[in-house]
């Protein structure tokens, strides 16, 4: 920008008409922005000078402009003039006009958050001493605007302070932390948690200190009690582990003002000591070791606090009442309201405390929950939904700890039967699992749909912590199942419980939902038709789930499954060969009907042709093809006639032909995962079906993979090798010549590369051990190991990692070669 553009657009910010000023500000704001905008001395000082007068504007628009200048301005002009603005801009809060002071604030904190570090020193400097004469005034105003602009100030240049500084802004910070205004107290606290993690160890201990003996002192009111405990707490929360040193003086302090003696006293008072055990615990775990007994006593105490409701279900929990009077005991809770109780914050800072001791506690799991899950489960009955939502959360938490602590060897089995195989904290979480259910079942039948969530999505969370806990309470949580499943007001209802119904399949033995699969699965095939993609999908993973219910064990036939296969088939195939949805849709279609042909595919072997038909077809389409290629390979390996070998509709050969030819096919494309996909379902496919395929389908395959045995990319070589290995073994005799020609080079390269081990090392042995255990010329026992042996005469300098790898190989051949008189011959060799 050129000294007249400047001076031309200054000219207009002093215009008599308002729009011209707006209009010359806008124009400044975009020079300002530009990355080359570097003004002289002079230029600089007529820019702000400019600006700080733009900011006593009569127009609210060009004010709001000038404060936008101010955040590049400060980042692009020298030091000195940083300093001139951040004088002009406190003076005006401080004895500026009122109409003036709130757009200079702004301002300041602007110049505060965007200048450069460089500047921070200086600006401590400047402002510090300001701003404390400005908290001391008597205008509540300038007042809380001073601390507004302090906290911004010693959270970036904190550091930067002196310890006179510091003891000014402590003395001028404390002495608001009596004041009768709300307000005021908030922001004094704000500002010295700020001013706390900057504070030397030292002073912050005084701060402390002072903070404890004041609460010492008698006759201090209930108000500046609790000012100072949110104090302490703020201090925790910003100073971290630095508190620690002086909890012994605090948390016994805060103790007793909650304690349960005083439950008629003040729900706020109360709050905040809970909100400052929470802090403490997470922020100095260590240190708080000493008190974590009773914290936990009183916050279990305390999340049970509510004096405005009388509360009779402990008697409930015994009763054996009848699904409509838990509905009306239900409605008769979400009825009750108070708009002057607050008793509810005290019980949601009572759930957070308890969640901060399940994190930062989790070593002590198995003592923590016996003592916090029977407190938390009773809570589920909470009236105020906001902190129903704040004990299902703690819940959660626990059971994620407990989930984290999991032997993750065991299966489901072993988890909900085994109570000798199980950790200590999850053999007592399966203790609760029976009380917790019927807590559960309750809240499933809950008016609020965010009630309802809130019960699936712990249920999930106690499906994946613990699998196979619900084996014997399955029957309990179907009624609220299938309620979800038919609320048509909430698709987040629906999901949530289709994602618990499709993990409580896969985690549990098929006998647990097997009684209930005839009155489940209609519904969720009526789900499978709806308009929102993500029921649709989510519905077909649950019906992939229930085949396998169905029919777990193919070909055997332990239930009563026939009945229920042809409206599956009709529906999922109905997905499958819809064009117009989304791809998410797709794929879980293509997956739920393959694994419906593996297990089911006898019971409706008429529809077989069709469906595979259009699977084939879905192969061949670009966005499915990669679910489509694993969906075969599953079918290759199906216990019961999938149709693999049946004759191709409309076409020659075989439908397993053609699948071999589109997987040979992509094998030169791109898409690496497409790619990989590929040779797994070839490897699979040869190895189980490789007697139906002929020559011509395994020249196929053989011709594509010189490409794929190289050191560029190792994984897909091991998968190619460990695809020749299988074909080897498959059919040797048709494939070697084959594999000398076109693999066989490749492999004596791969085998000189320095970058050879691991998986891909043992695929090429295994290929090589492969090929001399059928002894098929060209590459039997004798003229493998010769061009092994030749490898070591090689004219190019091979590297001591390659000789390892080419003596491995060699030791490979001998261990698979089928004369013993051989490998004597090779190790008398190596004696010579």
């Amino acid at each position: 920008m050129t000294s007249f553009t400047v001076n031309t657009i200054l000219e207009k910010t002093v215009n008599r008409d308002k729009d011209f000023r707006y209009m010359a500000t806008s124009d400044l704001l975009s020079e300002l922005q530009k990355e080359s905008f570097k003004p002289d001395s002079e230029g600089e000082k007529k820019i702000c000078r400019a600006i700080l007068k733009l900011l006593n504007d009569s127009s609210s628009d060009v004010q709001g402009l000038a404060v936008k200048c101010l955040s590049p301005l400060v980042r692009k002009v020298h030091d000195q003039q940083v300093d001139e603005i951040m004088v002009e801009l406190v003076n005006q809060v401080l004895k500026g006009k009122e109409e003036q002071r709130d757009i200079c604030s702004i301002g300041l904190k602007t110049v505060v958050v965007e200048m450069p570090a460089s500047a921070g020193q200086q600006a401590v400097r400047q402002l510090t001493p300001r701003l404390v004469s400005g908290i001391k005034q008597d205008t509540l105003e300038v007042k809380l605007e001073c601390m507004d602009i302090l906290n911004d100030l010693l959270k970036r240049f904190g550091s930067n302070l002196k310890e006179e500084e510091s003891h000014s802004c402590l003395d001028a910070l404390f002495a608001q932390l009596g004041s009768t205004k709300a307000a005021t107290r908030k922001r004094a606290i704000s500002c010295i948690a700020s001013l706390s993690a900057a504070l030397p160890d030292r002073l912050l201990g005084q701060l402390v200190t002072s903070v404890v003996e004041k609460m010492k002192g008698s006759g201090i009111s209930l108000d500046l009690r609790r000012t100072y405990i949110q104090t302490l707490s703020a201090i925790s929360r910003s100073g971290g582990y630095r508190l620690g040193k002086q909890l012994e003086l605090v948390v016994p302090l805060v103790l007793r003002q909650c304690s349960p003696s005083k439950e008629g006293g003040d729900p706020e008072m109360v709050e905040a000591c809970l909100q400052a055990f929470e802090s403490f615990l997470l922020r100095c775990p260590k240190e708080v070791v000493t008190y974590e007994n009773d914290i936990t006593k009183t916050t279990i105490h305390f999340l049970k606090y509510d004096p405005n409701y009388a509360d009779d279900d402990e008697e409930m929990e015994d009763a054996d009442d009848d699904e409509e009077e838990d509905m009306d005991d239900n409605d008769g809770d979400a009825e009750y309201s108070d708009d002057d109780d607050v008793s509810w914050k005290v019980r949601r800072a009572a759930a957070k405390v308890l969640s901060a001791i399940i994190v930062s506690r989790p070593h002590r799991l198995a003592a923590l929950v016996p003592e916090i899950a029977p407190e938390l489960i009773s809570r589920f009955k909470e009236r105020e939904e906001n902190v129903k939502m704040d004990v299902f959360a703690t819940f959660n938490e626990l059971l994620v700890q407990v989930g984290a602590g999991r032997q993750p060897d065991l299966g489901a089995d072993a988890m909900a039967v085994d109570g000798d195989a199980v950790s200590p904290a999850a053999a007592a979480l399966l203790h609760e699992v029976p009380r917790l259910i019927k807590a559960i079942s309750r809240q499933l039948k809950a008016r609020t749909v965010k009630t309802r969530i809130a019960a699936f999505h712990t249920l999930r969370q106690l499906t994946s912590s613990l699998p196979g806990c619900l084996a014997t309470h399955a029957a309990a949580l179907v009624p609220g199942v299938e309620k979800a499943f038919k609320d048509a007001a909430s698709n987040n209802l629906r999901i949530e419980a289709l994602s618990f119904m499709q993990l409580a399949l896969s985690s549990h033995a098929p006998c647990v939902f097997q009684p209930h699969v005839a009155h489940l699965l209609p519904i969720v095939l009526t789900l499978v038709n709806d308009r929102y993609y993500k029921i649709t999908a989510e519905a077909l993973r649950v019906c992939t789930g229930f085949v396998k219910v169905l029919r777990p064990y193919p070909p055997a036939e332990d239930f009563a499954f026939r009945p229920l296969v042809p409206p599956l088939f009709s529906t999922v195939k109905g997905r499958l060969t819809a064009q117009d949805q989304d791809q998410e849709v797709k794929e879980c279609a293509i997956v739920c009907m393959g694994t419906a042909i593996c297990h089911l595919g006898d019971a409706c072997s008429s529809e077989l042709a069709s469906t595979l038909a259009i699977i084939l077809e879905r192969l061949r389409n670009e966005i499915t093809r990669v679910t489509a290629v694993k969906t075969f390979a599953a079918l290759a390996t199906a216990s019961i006639d999938s149709g693999l070998t049946s004759p191709l509709a409309g076409g020659s050969g075989t439908v397993l032909q053609a699948v071999v030819a589109e997987l040979a096919s992509f094998l030169r494309k791109s898409n690496r995962p497409l790619r990989q996909a590929s040779l797994s379902a070839l490897d699979t496919i040869m190895s189980t079906h490789g007697k139906h395929l002929t020559q011509s389908d395994y020249d196929a395959v053989l011709d594509e993979m010189p490409s794929l045995v190289v050191e560029g990319d190792m994984h897909i070589a091991h998968l190619a090798l460990a695809l020749a290995t299988t074909v080897v073994n498959t059919n040797a005799a048709a494939v070697v010549p084959k594999l000398a020609e076109k693999v066989q080079p490749k492999a004596l390269a791969l085998l000189q590369s320095a970058l050879l081990q691991g998986q891909p090392l043992r695929s090429l042995l295994n290929y090589f051990g492969a090929l001399v255990a059928h002894g098929t010329p060209p590459l039997d026992f004798v003229s493998l190991t010769t061009q092994l042996l030749a490898l070591t005469s090689s004219p190019c300098a091979l590297s001591k990692h390659s000789f390892e790898a080419i003596s491995q190989a060699v030791a490979a051949c001998c261990t698979a070669a089928p004369q013993p008189a051989q490998r004597a011959a090779m190790v008398a060799a190596f004696v010579r």
